[in-house]
């Protein structure tokens, strides 16, 4: 028999008790925003009566974690300065450990001079300038962890008297270059020129970059010389040219990557491949400008463990002529079909399982399992006139984890889903599980954990208790609030931000 569970995993969980701790903080002061206006000069703040240990964890959670949003310069610029003057005890703590100032989240007010001109010479505000080496100082020798926007106002707002001189700005690209992990703005990225990054293990870049091939050249040459064991590359809203050429020289210092809302030509994506022989981890969210190009040429990745794709794109595109021996996790949610062809699917799922020998947890996303809003039954696992169908663990036989995540517990609109059609659903839901495309009722089935994914977790509980008890299930069913390529972005971001 198996067991049913629900999986309640809003964050992931080694910050969890630091959010417990940031919660009960919230509850001491009960005024983060203004902190000295409510604690009087001799007064005993009760924040002192914590261990060192605890003010030093929560100072670190709220500045990685709770930074205030990238468009809020004020708020950006202040809360680490703001949160350090508690109390005495905490500026005294915060004052004299250099690490708890490594992350900075900013937004840098800059004007253009040279826009009319078409040569970008950029100035900054003094007041920013004055922040950044304030930062500086208390952060000491530490390589930081930064995170800047660019806001750049017309030259009728703001005084040219309040802007610092050009050096000033070479001063902050210099500081920029020190850093470890840098989450800039695309215009900074164009101004670092020829230098060099020595410390940087992870690089994202948000804002239009065209052409990317261009940005993986300058990625290329800044990296080069990090001496991290992980490099990672982050690249959002951008696009490849048709006839963008990814480098010649390997971008084999590549570890992780991620490409968020990215226009790319599938035979471009091919060549990323190409160029990333030491990748262990992929994330994609892309949109390809050409959608049935095939690879003819076959390319193995020995170190590739997680895959995440994202795509309008059917997912055979992206697995051909591909071998990926260490694949553990890989997550699609992609056009794998057209219109209603359920075999199709199937037959493309094992052909991809072909490519992946060593996979333990396969996560079919909400554009990969269709739903019926009629009948309400899985497309994907409804095929009962396909009698034929093997296994889908017969071409990964250490596949023990499948994932699903469809569109009837993601649905836009705001009206609640009803108890009724929840009923209904899982009722339908028991049987395609038996299906032979899964084939779970197999004594030699290695799959020991379904998952379906409900962010109504808390209202559905009840209802799946109820429905499933009944069953005869010999695996353990779960319903999780997220999925596993939700779980894979938390993780991505999260190890940015860790000590």
């Amino acid at each position: 028999m198996g067991r049913l569970s629900f999986l309640d995993k809003n964050v992931p969980e080694h910050i969890a008790i630091p959010i417990v701790v940031y919660q009960g903080y919230l509850l001491f002061t009960q005024n983060l925003t203004h902190p000295m206006a409510s604690v009087a000069p001799h007064s005993q703040c009760l924040i002192e009566t914590l261990p060192y240990d605890v003010l030093r964890g929560i100072f670190i959670h709220y500045v990685s974690a709770f930074l205030p949003p990238r468009n809020d310069n004020r708020a950006a610029k202040n809360a680490p300065i703001t949160l350090s003057h508690v109390c005495s005890s905490w500026r005294n703590v915060t004052e004299t450990t250099p690490i708890l100032w490594r992350h900075l989240s900013y937004t840098f007010i800059l004007l253009d001079e040279g826009a009319e001109s078409g040569v970008h010479r950029f100035v900054i505000l003094k007041r920013d300038l004055d922040f950044i080496r304030w930062w500086k100082e208390k952060q000491g020798a530490i390589h930081p962890f930064i995170t800047a926007r660019v806001s750049i106002p017309r030259q009728s707002t703001v005084s040219r008297d309040e802007f610092a001189d050009h050096g000033a700005f070479e001063f902050i690209l210099d500081y920029l270059m020190s850093a470890q992990y840098l989450d800039i703005s695309s215009v900074f990225w164009d101004q670092i020129g020829d230098r060099k990054c020595p410390n940087l293990h992870t690089l994202l870049l948000c804002g239009k970059v065209h052409p990317l091939d261009i940005t993986f050249v300058k990625t290329q040459a800044a990296i080069s010389v990090s001496p991290s064991p992980q490099r990672r590359l982050y690249l959002s809203n951008g696009v490849f040219a048709q006839d963008s050429v990814i480098p010649s020289q390997p971008l084999s210092s590549l570890t992780h990557i991620v490409l968020e809302k990215v226009e790319i030509p599938l035979t471009i994506f091919y060549d990323l491949y190409q160029a990333t022989p030491g990748l262990q981890w992929a994330y994609f969210d892309i949109s390809p400008t050409e959608r049935r190009h095939r690879n003819e040429t076959k390319l193995t990745l020995t170190q590739l463990n997680t895959l995440i794709i994202i795509s309008t794109c059917r997912a055979e595109y992206f697995f051909h002529n591909l071998h990926l021996p260490a694949l553990e996790t890989l997550s699609i949610s992609s056009a794998v079909y057209d219109t209603w062809q359920e075999v199709t699917a199937i037959l493309q799922i094992q052909w991809i399982t072909r490519a992946t020998p060593n996979l333990t947890t396969l996560a079919l996303g909400e554009r990969f399992v269709s739903l019926d809003t009629e009948n309400e039954i899985f497309y994907l696992l409804a095929v009962p006139q396909f009698t034929d169908v093997q296994p889908i663990w017969i071409n990964a036989p250490r596949l023990s984890h499948i994932q699903l995540d469809t569109p009837f517990f993601r649905s836009e609109t705001t009206e609640p889903t009803s108890d009724k059609r929840i009923v209904r659903f899982f009722g339908r839901l028991a049987r395609p599980l038996r299906n032979k495309w899964l084939g779970l009722d197999n004594s030699d089935c290695p799959i020991r954990t379904v998952t379906v994914v409900s962010p109504e977790l808390e209202k559905v509980q009840d209802i799946a208790l109820s429905v499933f008890r009944e069953q005869d299930i010999r695996f353990d069913l779960e319903f999780s609030k997220i999925s596993v390529a939700e779980e894979a972005w938390h993780a991505f971001n999260a190890w940015g931000s860790s000590f």
